[in-house]
């Protein structure tokens, strides 16, 4: 049995903390996955990848942004506890594209 390729769980986890909740969110989640097979069927597993992570940091980026500007409080209380986790997945995410080679 043949096993369809799957996006890295680190970067779910990333966009999973990062999206709005709700059906916006599960929408753009779903979007993201088809692309990513999409792209693994056509140019590889390695380059899907790649580009699923450099998708989950640009959205992860916007999304906490959009919330930082709606004046959540990011040094204090449970608001930036938050928002320092999702940094910390961010820079994560951005160390394993680095890393990943071509």
């Amino acid at each position: 049995m043949i096993h369809a390729p799957q996006p890295p769980r680190r970067a779910d986890a990333l966009l999973e903390r990062a999206l709005p909740s709700g059906s916006k969110g599960l929408t753009i989640l779903g979007d993201l996955h088809q692309e990513f097979y999409d792209i693994a069927s056509r140019r590889g597993i390695r380059r899907a990848r790649r580009w699923y992570w450099r998708e989950s940091i640009m959205l992860g980026l916007r999304y906490a942004i959009a919330r930082g500007s709606r004046g959540v409080e990011i040094n204090e209380g449970e608001g930036g506890e938050v928002m320092s986790s999702l940094l910390a997945d961010l820079k994560f995410g951005v160390r394993m594209l680095i890393r990943t080679p071509e």
